[in-house]
């Protein structure tokens, strides 16, 4: 096998984009974990491209409506009253989530024809940067009011969200992997890696993430325990040890603790923010402001400064952000796009019902982790390309008609 073979340079790319979002999640310094981005994995994307052509799934409808979504807003802010360079900034952010695609394309084709092993690796990936975190805040006996890491963790609410992602890309190639299906300890990983995730969610305080983690955390238990090859025994035990654990937190005060977590901070301005987006529809609808705009410079921006003398830098919804940003053409691609997913999921008939709850649970939680917060569409690498189009890549390969391809084996229906 020579170094620019296809499945080398797919399996080299995954390297780099793997080394990029674990850097992102342990070290504050983006150089370190962009470089494996843009000089390993973007560079032998192109390498690729140049011997082997587009891949085939660019020929999927997802994929052309992703870049489709990807084009007008990179291109839209230049008819905007943007500087030049801003625009130009925000082009440039484009062309790095069109090469992400790229990349995800093909690390994507690696992670499946190893679920088993890159599934395990995305739990290990997300429960260590967790209590690596917890760790050595413990140790230092700093542990602060709402918790928060380095790189894509060093804000509570997007640092939970992009940890809950990833964590949940390991449920996911795990309950999916038929080739080599999980054992027991490999489904003892992910219990174990989640429930340091959500010790983190719920030490950062954020309400989003805390509700979406539990759901989604019960969603893929119960998949776990009704369709995987753990034996009753095991079951009883794995669900005896969470009842228990639960109990035990409730009776120490979590629930009077939880309480005060979601009233202490009240609506944190969100019902206010989108009532002032929504209000001031009839100055951007039809093309929005451009994504170079700044939400502080928008009408609602200077509507909300002007009532609560505070400046907001995003509408706090992905939604209210895109329609703002790209107006109605942007915001009903965006919509097309999730119901297109939605609908390829539940309606194939290729897939085994187990993978297609899998990935529209990844799918729902994108949904809800995007109701409440994030910045927007168009951005450097930054934890919005986890929260965000990670996922939507990652169900866009999964509805393409050949990922079965790299799945072999007997898929349950």
């Amino acid at each position: 096998m020579t170094w620019f073979h296809e499945s080398s340079l797919q399996s080299r790319v995954s390297f780099g984009l793997l080394a990029f979002l674990f850097l992102s999640l342990l070290i504050p310094w983006d150089d370190v974990s962009r470089f494996f981005f843009f000089a390993v994995s973007a560079p032998l994307s192109l390498v690729y491209l140049y011997k082997q052509g587009i891949p085939k799934e660019f020929e999927s409808l997802p994929v052309k409506v992703i870049i489709t979504i990807v084009c007008y807003l990179s291109l839209r802010s230049f008819f905007s009253d943007s500087p030049f360079g801003e625009s130009f900034r925000r082009f440039r952010w484009g062309v790095e989530i069109l090469l992400f695609l790229l990349c995800f394309i093909l690390a994507f084709r690696e992670w499946m024809s190893k679920a088993r092993f890159y599934g395990t690796l995305f739990a290990v990936m997300a429960g260590f940067a967790a209590i690596s975190v917890i760790g050595k805040l413990l140790i230092a006996g700093e542990m602060p009011d709402r918790i928060f890491g380095f790189g894509f963790l060093e804000h509570p609410i997007r640092g939970s969200s992009t940890l809950l992602i990833i964590w949940s890309f390991g449920a996911v190639m795990l309950l999916t992997s038929y080739r080599l299906p999980p054992r027991p300890i490999h489904y003892g990983i992910l219990l174990v890696s989640g429930l340091f995730v959500l010790a983190f969610v719920f030490l950062s305080k954020s309400r989003g993430p805390m509700l979406s983690g539990v759901l989604v955390f019960l969603f893929y238990l119960s998949f776990i325990l009704v369709q995987s090859r753990i034996d009753k025994k095991r079951a009883v035990v794995a669900c005896s040890f969470l009842i228990s654990l639960v109990v035990t937190l409730l009776l120490l005060g979590l629930g009077e603790w939880i309480y005060e977590v979601v009233t202490e901070r009240g609506g944190s301005y969100r019902l206010g923010i989108w009532a002032a987006v929504v209000a001031s529809l009839p100055e951007y609808w039809l093309f929005g402001v451009g994504e170079a705009v700044q939400f502080v410079d928008t009408v609602p921006g200077e509507e909300l400064r002007q009532k609560y003398g505070i400046s907001f830098e995003h509408t706090h919804n992905l939604f209210l952000q895109t329609l703002l940003h790209g107006g109605i053409l942007a915001f009903c691609l965006l919509l097309f796009l999730l119901g297109l997913l939605t609908q390829k999921i539940c309606l194939s008939q290729v897939k085994g019902v187990r993978e297609r709850l899998a990935v529209i649970t990844l799918l729902g939680l994108t949904v809800l982790l995007n109701l409440t917060d994030t910045v927007r569409l168009l951005s450097s690498p930054t934890p919005d390309w986890v929260i965000f189009w990670m996922p939507v890549f990652f169900c866009s390969m999964y509805v393409w008609p050949h990922t079965e391809d790299a799945q072999q084996g007997t898929r349950p229906q």
